[in-house]
């Protein structure tokens, strides 16, 4: 079940982004400069 959950999280965050490597490599990047952002 767990592990099912963040199997589709890890799909939309591919949907959301190019297909592959790089795709998830800039959803991780956005995802700390909108961290970044929050903290500010």
């Amino acid at each position: 079940m767990h592990f099912l959950k963040w199997n589709a999280r890890e799909k939309l965050i591919i949907g959301k982004t190019n297909i592959g490597a790089a795709g998830l490599l800039n959803a991780l990047a956005m995802s700390e400069f909108e961290l970044s952002l929050f903290l500010l």
